[in-house]
């Protein structure tokens, strides 16, 4: 089967996807947003493998920023002609497609018409809900109707789709609804890329390089963006100044707020760094006693932080503030990896962190984790599950 797999983000869990379908003899263009500066898996490992899936990171002149509306849009657009022309090129039998702005999705729905390719919609989130609810905060009545219309292209989109992939049952009712067809949505959970994040230990390379030593050590890394709350990383280390220290490895735009914060509170024990190459990740996540993620009220139903699901491969207990119908939330819990609060309860999460710092059973959580990672991101078994999710897809662009 040719297969093009489109992850606008290139994060590393589509990538181990992309490097298995190759494995199995298909013919795989795996295909990612090179200027976009958010977590990236090892492109350069995948493309090394013994029979590899073919790299193509489309890049654009000048700084990609996420939180500059209108660069932001004029350069989804030209990567989304860019990515329009590749896939004229390459027909494939099957176009999976995830983590894309809203638009671009529409210039590679418009693609796979031409080429009679089958279009697999693998929504990680409602993006045009979560656009419109910043939009609105940020330009108001503009806002709302730009987000008006993105949840238009939306609903086009699912509904021109041969199939629809959602990452969690939550989503299955309104994508149904927008879709106008319940009978083309399988739900395939996301994973981490467990076979690249083996558990480390806590005194390595990376750790002695960046001067953590003994004392108790929190992680944050990933996107530090906003849907995400910066407030809660400064509060905890102004919580457990001279007990522990934050470390924050991140982007985004609320990573400026983070920095004033920093000086702010003169938190000597808040370090701010990069996102480290994918290469360096499992020692830095090794070197963590425990890690920290957030997503705010308002993103919460939308949006599933994938940065827990690597935390999990790594075996460390996990202190997540989100709302109580996340999939992160019911992940964490239904694994015991860690301790989760309502992401507006400030007092909650110092208490859940600050109880980390001598519990007992820190361990057994980790431990549990990495446990969960194991029975559920095997990917041989997800790529069996996409290989028959396209099986579907090419019979009923068939019959269309």
């Amino acid at each position: 089967m040719k297969i093009l797999n489109h992850d606008f983000c290139g994060h590393p869990f589509t990538l181990t996807l992309s490097v298995e379908f190759a494995d199995r003899g298909h013919s795989v263009d795996h295909v990612y947003f090179a200027s976009e500066t958010g977590p990236k898996g090892d492109f350069a490992a995948a493309a090394a493998q013994p029979r590899p899936a073919r790299m193509h990171g489309l890049a654009i002149d000048g700084q990609y920023r996420k939180d500059a509306f209108l660069s932001r849009r004029s350069f989804d657009l030209n990567y989304a002609r860019q990515l329009h022309r590749l896939i004229l090129e390459l027909k494939p039998d099957v176009l999976l497609s995830s983590n894309c702005p809203t638009e671009v999705q529409d210039y590679v729905m418009h693609a796979c018409r031409k080429t009679g390719t089958a279009f697999v919609f693998w929504m990680q989130d409602f993006y045009s809900i979560a656009a419109t609810k910043l939009l609105s905060k940020k330009l108001g009545v503009i806002g709302r109707a730009i987000g008006g219309y993105w949840r238009w292209l939306d609903r086009k989109h699912l509904r021109a789709a041969d199939w629809i992939v959602l990452i969690t049952e939550d989503f299955r009712d309104l994508a149904s609804s927008w879709a106008r067809n319940p009978d083309k949505i399988d739900v395939v959970e996301n994973w981490g890329a467990i076979g690249e994040i083996p558990r480390r230990a806590r005194d390595n390379p990376w750790a002695r390089a960046h001067g953590i030593g003994d004392e108790f050590h929190f992680l944050y890394s990933g996107t530090l963006g906003l849907k995400h709350n910066p407030e809660l990383l400064a509060a905890l280390a102004k919580a457990i100044s001279g007990r522990g220290r934050v470390t924050v490895t991140s982007m985004g735009a609320s990573l400026p707020y983070l920095e004033r914060r920093k000086h702010e509170l003169a938190l000597d024990n808040l370090t701010l760094l990069p996102l480290q190459p994918f290469a360096d990740v499992p020692e830095m996540l090794g070197s963590a006693d425990a890690f920290v993620a957030t997503i705010e009220p308002d993103a919460g139903t939308f949006s599933v932080p994938s940065k827990v699901l690597s935390y999990l491969c790594a075996g460390r207990p996990i202190v997540l503030a989100a709302p109580a119908d996340n999939l992160a939330t019911k992940i964490v819990t239904r694994a015991g990896a860690g301790r989760v609060v309502s992401p507006d309860d400030e007092a909650g999460f110092l208490a859940a962190a600050l109880g980390l710092l001598n519990a007992s059973d820190r361990g057994v959580m980790g431990d549990r984790g990495r446990a969960y990672a194991e029975e559920h991101f095997d990917i041989a078994n997800v790529a069996t599950r996409f290989e028959g999710i396209f099986e579907k897809a090419l019979v009923r662009k068939r019959g269309k």
